[in-house]
Order: structure tokens, then C-alpha cells, then sequence
């Protein structure tokens, strides 16, 4: 779990919210990156001006730092996550 994925969660309406929020606590965190960290995969990559916000970005590196696979159904998300070769393969 991503602390943007869950920030993103809390802040909209969830059914049995209580209880849905003390379960995705309970998930094992991932491997962030640094501010720096974040703006140089920026530039490394030539993401700026793309479409790809700072949340986005976030994911990215994470799956990048980690070697999980990111899946999104955000197109502009799922492109860069291919090009990087961070893309979440599906089963034909």
C-alpha cells in the first residue's frame, strides 16, 4: 500500500468506513521515494509535461524502487508505467 493510494481513499466516501480504513492500515506499506528522489526520475525520464501528476509519479517510482508491477486504469499512468517497464503484464 501506498500512503497516496490511502490518503486518496480517506478522503473519499467509503462504505463502513471505520472499519475499511483500520483494514488498510493493517497492509504492508511499499517503498517511497524521496522528494529528490522524485524529481530526478522527472527529469531522468522526461515525464514533465505529460499529464503524469505528483501522486502518479509517486507510484511510479515506487514500483520502480520496489519491483512491483503498477496496474491503473488512468491511461496516461498505465503509458508511462510501460514505458518504464513498470507495467503490471495482464493474462491475454
Amino acid at each position: 500500500m501506498h500512503s497516496v493510494v490511502l490518503g486518496e481513499l480517506a478522503t473519499g466516501n467509503l462504505a463502513k468506513r471505520a472499519q475499511t480504513l483500520a483494514a488498510l492500515r493493517t497492509l504492508p506499506r511499499c517503498q517511497v521515494g524521496t522528494t529528490e528522489e522524485c524529481l530526478d526520475f522527472i527529469e531522468h525520464h522526461k515525464l514533465h509535461g505529460r499529464g503524469i501528476g505528483w501522486n502518479d509519479l509517486q507510484l511510479l517510482v515506487a514500483a520502480r524502487l520496489t519491483g512491483q508491477p503498477l496496474w491503473s486504469l488512468d491511461g496516461r499512468l498505465a503509458n508511462a508505467a510501460e514505458e518504464l517497464g513498470v507495467a503490471h503484464k495482464t493474462i491475454p
